[in-house]
């Protein structure tokens, strides 16, 4: 695969974010429909599918204390800019977030969760004058209809709305990975370096804050506890449990995601920098591990989907932040698909049960198994092919991975969603 597929995937696949994406996305979808038409309400549906729901369901929807789809839908509609895409809620003030309270306590709002499999979103519009209908299919900014009184909007004022925004990823191998990654000119990959810095930034913020609740500050305080802060470990998963913290918190500040997750973006990254940051690394080094971890991360969530049963902040984004930290460190290719692997086969049954606080800690374990995963690869151990459903070599362990997440986890989702229902009763 030539290097500018490999960019544009890398431009395409990482974006800023304010929020968890999943309620952002509703917020986004009915930011576009509400943009398409003018009057007062009256009535607005909302139709997801299991993920998005089960993500959006008990998450902090950004710079509020709220939660659920219908309060990320009003949101869109009162105080949304499309415009920002992922980042559509940036804007909102306190008059805003009154105004969609009201909205949500008037019940004119209607969920619906579509049984088919992907990414899909789908908000329909009606005010005292005309009515519209936007939807997101595949990934997280990919608007595939806009219409308003049943008639698609293809004007020359917006035709460019409408797109198709995913890049070819059928030909991404990992050949071509870690050749992009040792050959690339540096120059072409240095924007990376802004998700370094938002992720590193959003994670610092975290430790700052005292609260008792946040997994990060107990972490901090383990770690003064028992002398071992400067553990890389330890190091790691206070860092990445911080930046989830926030995140989760719905806390005022961007996360740079990766694969169409925010939580993907912070274990993908701040494991990487930490660890650079802990040794010392130079930047050329740190920007091409951060690829490295990128790419895997992105080449695993095209084999278990976007949106799965098993969590993609540990099963992907981990396996990429080993694989990462291996490279950082001086390890080679098989060192690094080593790490990968051990920590593929290592968090391999993690389940996604929803996006929530809670989230933070197992981004604190992913993070520390990362390391841990790299560290034992420099040292030429980890685990081998046939342990479970570990394959000879990485490229198969994913293969095998998809497998388990599509054929044998099939009713996850149901389940979880049952039990998200009880609860609620």
């Amino acid at each position: 695969m030539h290097d500018d597929t490999i960019i544009e995937i890398l431009q395409k696949k990482v974006f800023p974010t304010l929020g968890c994406t999943d309620p952002v996305v509703v917020a986004y979808c009915a930011s576009l429909a509400r943009n398409a038409i003018k009057g007062r309400i009256l009535k607005a549906s909302i139709t997801v599918d299991k993920n998005i729901y089960k993500n959006a369901h008990r998450v902090t929807i950004p710079k509020t204390s709220l939660q659920g789809l219908t309060y990320a839908c009003a949101l869109g509609l009162i105080g949304g800019n499309h415009q920002y895409q992922m980042q559509v809620l940036q804007d909102l003030d306190e008059k805003d977030i009154t105004r969609a309270i009201k909205l949500v306590e008037s019940k004119i709002i209607t969920t619906k969760i579509r049984k088919q499999p992907g990414l899909f979103v789908e908000i329909g519009l009606k005010t005292d004058t005309c009515s519209s209908r936007c939807r997101i299919e595949e990934s997280y900014t990919n608007i595939t209809l806009l219409e308003v009184d049943n008639k698609k909007i293809q004007t020359a004022h917006n035709h460019n709305l409408i797109k198709k925004d995913l890049p070819d990823l059928s030909g991404l191998t990992l050949d071509d990975i870690f050749r992009f990654v040792n050959q690339c000119p540096l120059g072409k990959i240095d924007f990376i370096e802004e998700g370094c810095k938002m992720n590193m930034n959003i994670a610092e913020a975290g430790l700052k804050i005292s609260n008792r609740r946040y997994f990060g500050q107990g972490l901090k305080k383990i770690a003064a506890d028992c002398k071992c802060g400067e553990s890389a470990i330890m190091y790691a998963k206070m860092l990445t449990a911080s930046a989830a913290d926030m995140r989760m918190d719905g806390i005022d500040l961007p996360v740079m995601a990766t694969a169409g997750s925010g939580n993907q973006g912070i274990t993908g990254l701040v494991p990487v920098v930490a660890l650079a940051k802990l040794k010392n690394i130079n930047r050329e080094k740190t920007i091409r591990a951060a690829a490295l971890s990128h790419l895997i991360t992105i080449y695993i969530k095209e084999r278990i989907g976007i949106l799965s049963q098993v969590c993609g902040c540990s099963v992907a984004a981990g396996s990429g932040a080993s694989a990462g930290i291996a490279y950082l460190l001086g390890g080679d290719r098989q060192t690094a698909e080593s790490a990968a692997t051990t920590t593929t086969g290592g968090l391999a049954g993690m389940i996604c049960d929803g996006a929530k606080s809670s989230c933070a800690f197992k981004l604190s374990v992913s993070a520390g198994i990362a390391v841990e995963a790299a560290l034992l690869a420099l040292e030429g151990v980890g685990i081998t092919a046939r342990d479970g459903i570990v394959a000879d070599d990485l490229e198969q362990t994913i293969e095998n991975l998809a497998f388990i997440s599509r054929e044998g986890m099939s009713d996850v989702d149901d389940s979880i969603l049952k039990l998200m229902h009880d609860m609620e009763d």
